[in-house]
């Protein structure tokens, strides 16, 4: 981590500013010479508040005697719009790059088209659809909280580690800017978001959070250096995606 509290705080500003769009006041005001690649650490806390997000959106629907699937799509719009829909965007342009190019160069600029295709819908439709089933399959307030900040926490998590991995397929974008983690920050974010999962999930559904998040991150590897030769910001997004849908499914199966 940076040194200092200044530092810290810096991180932690830089990585809301970067993942959400929750307004920070004076907290967003940070210094030039921040340096994002630092910040990563500080990418599951960005996710745990969230996911602290969706829990309380659900919780107040369900006092109102609101249906479990009524809750549950609000959980999960709490949780988009916090984010300005930044990762679904991601996981849109992703599967439009890949499914309509038809090489390197063509899937990467599909990808930059702020323009939402076929696949990139029916992508939404079934992030959408599967995290709100099964947050909707579960019966208990307090494991549904824990639930979406135990996936906030974890799908952020993953982000720095696919950036270490896997080279950037572009020369420029956010996934560049961002610039590849150093390990110490790295890790240091994953011990937060295995902290954060314990503290929220029971054990037995921790460690098969971590099994399929570990999967996820091996798939979308292969995947996309086998369509582009690469990571991309959007890749990313895809990435985290995948670890919210992976992770609540494996949640809803196993209670």
């Amino acid at each position: 981590m940076t040194e200092g509290r200044q530092g810290w705080v810096s991180d932690f500003a830089s990585a809301m500013q970067l993942l959400t769009r929750i307004p920070l006041g004076s907290l967003g005001q940070i210094p030039e010479s921040s340096d994002q690649s630092q910040a990563v650490w500080a990418y599951p806390v960005a996710g745990a508040i969230v996911g602290v997000i969706g829990a309380l959106v659900y919780a107040v629907a369900d006092w109102a005697e609101a249906p479990n699937l009524v809750s549950a799509f609000l959980a999960i719009g709490g949780m988009v719009l916090a984010t300005g829909a930044l990762h679904e965007d991601g996981l849109a342009d992703t599967a439009d790059g890949f499914g309509g190019g038809q090489n390197i160069e063509s899937k990467l600029t599909i990808m930059r088209d702020s323009r939402i295709g076929t696949y990139g819908m029916l992508a939404i439709i079934f992030s959408v659809g599967l995290r709100v089933g099964a947050v909707a399959a579960l019966d208990s307030v307090a494991l549904i909280a824990g639930a979406l900040i135990a996936v906030g926490a974890l799908s952020r998590a993953t982000m720095p580690v696919l950036m270490t991995i896997l080279d950037s397929a572009r020369a420029d974008g956010m996934s560049v800017r961002a610039g590849t983690p150093d390990a110490r920050f790295m890790n240091a974010g994953l011990i937060i978001a295995a902290v954060i999962v314990l503290f929220t999930i029971p054990l037995g559904l921790a460690i098969n959070a971590a099994i399929a998040a570990f999967a996820a991150i091996l798939f979308w590897r292969w995947l996309a250096k086998k369509q582009i030769g690469g990571q991309t910001g959007d890749v990313l997004g895809a990435l985290g995606q995948t670890v919210e849908i992976t992770v609540l499914i494996v949640i809803a199966s196993s209670v």
